[in-house]
């Protein structure tokens, strides 16, 4: 029997993003801006340290850009992380969008942070599946089709219904 690990599968996976979310609503972005450490001493470091006690200061630079978006397929909102460059001035709150290929998914551990009954706030492993999308653009209106409404005929609406 193989044994798997985490970094078997630490590898880009390519998705088809009209079959994975269906129609998909703009609902807006967030900038996460850089960070470097300072140490009481006012001395910056590009990483925290092991023991975590060095302060975290914005840098003034953005650092990654996310898109949020709703799916009718997910019951939560979904982020999907974009290049750095992306507009979001282009794109109209609440407008149907679609993403520009390729879009990517990987692997990779991370912790969150979890309040139990008690109150005391732990960290748990996780294992992630971020997006990453190369755009974002304006679902183009010939991609719907339309259906004409049926229309009840008069027999249809003359015979009892069933109760």
């Amino acid at each position: 029997m193989a044994k798997y690990g985490l970094n078997q599968f630490n590898r880009t996976i390519t998705q088809n993003p009209k079959k994975l979310f269906g129609s998909m609503t703009y609902l807006g972005h967030e900038n996460i801006p850089e960070m470097v450490y300072v140490d009481e001493n006012g001395e910056k470091f590009e990483e925290q340290n092991t023991e975590g006690t060095l302060k975290a200061v914005p840098t003034g630079e953005i650092a990654e850009k996310y898109i949020m978006i709703a799916s009718p397929n997910f019951p939560k909102q979904i982020d999907i992380k974009v290049p750095v460059d992306f507009d979001e001035t282009a794109i109209p709150f609440r407008s149907t969008i679609e993403l520009v290929e390729p879009v990517t998914a990987s692997v990779y551990k991370s912790t969150q942070e979890v309040t139990a009954n008690n109150g005391r706030i732990q960290r748990v492993p996780k294992i992630t599946f971020p997006l990453k999308a190369a755009g974002v653009k304006v679902a183009t209106a010939t991609s719907t089709t339309t259906e004409t409404p049926r229309v009840n005929t008069q027999e249809e609406q003359s015979k009892p219904k069933n109760k």
